[in-house]
């Protein structure tokens, strides 16, 4: 199906208008539900409605079909970027750097603790496409901590292991996200021979420009993951997550393998 930015501007078109010339009396929007048409001040033309959008459909796919990149734009991040005419016939290629780097501190007591740090770094350069140059940086450290077993005793070597990861994204230089994400995780070993773990995790999102996508996202995750010395190897977890108000609950269960 052909993007809506296509539809209005094959829609401008066939009423001797041009996107170019009314782009400023026109907002697309998105709050997560779609494209829609948020603010039409076009003269001496009515805004399109839904039925007369979807006649374009089909010229709308051709013609994004033909520019050879997406259309006439590029969405990154939910961004509608638009691709200058001249560019859309051509080719492309890029250079890519990646770095990568992982240290393990060691806390010196008896329990072994150590904090495991990692930073990433990733820059891809467009020869000719340069609006889409990105870098992004990632920097996240964690660390296991041996605890003592509960009361109940259900959770054999119990640990646990809080995580923290940062992340930028830019794009032509300019930012585009940013995200902070915690974890906190508890697990441990049953008596079946199982490992057992439970917790939660906060990220805070800010899309640059896009508030329908920033915000917290929270959740909680419960995994089991069969060890391969019992009847057979699996894992079965229960993913309960709150992503923009909206609650959401997945199960896996890998059906185990038996061993002969």
């Amino acid at each position: 199906m052909a993007t809506l930015y296509t539809k209005v501007k094959l829609y401008l078109e066939a009423n001797s208008k041009t996107w170019e010339d009314e782009q400023n009396n026109i907002a697309l929007q998105n709050d997560g539900d779609g494209d829609y048409i948020h603010t039409w001040s076009v003269d001496g033309l009515d805004k399109p409605t839904d039925s007369q959008l979807a006649s374009y459909d089909s010229a709308g796919d051709t013609a994004e079909t033909n520019a050879g990149i997406d259309a006439d734009i590029i969405e990154i991040a939910g961004f509608p970027l638009e691709v200058s005419p001249d560019s859309k016939p051509q080719s492309d290629s890029k250079f890519s750097v990646n770095y990568n780097l992982s240290l393990t501190q060691n806390l010196n007591n008896p329990r072994g603790d150590a904090i495991n740090y990692f930073l990433a770094a990733a820059t891809t350069y467009q020869s000719r496409f340069t609006q889409f140059d990105q870098r992004s940086f990632v920097f996240g450290l964690n660390s296991r901590l041996d605890v003592e077993e509960g009361r109940l005793g259900l959770l054999k070597n119990p640990s646990v292991t809080p995580s923290f990861t940062r992340i930028q994204v830019y794009l032509s230089g300019k930012a585009l996200l940013e995200s902070n994400a915690f974890s906190v995780s508890h697990s441990g070993s049953l008596a079946n021979g199982s490992v057992f773990e439970y917790g939660f995790n906060v990220d805070k999102r800010n899309f640059i420009g896009l508030d329908a996508k920033s915000g917290y996202r929270y959740g909680a995750f419960v995994n089991n993951t069969f060890n391969p010395s019992t009847a057979g190897v699996g894992t079965q977890s229960i993913t309960l997550k709150l992503d923009g108000n909206v609650l959401c609950e997945n199960w896996k269960f890998q059906k185990p393998n038996v061993f002969n």
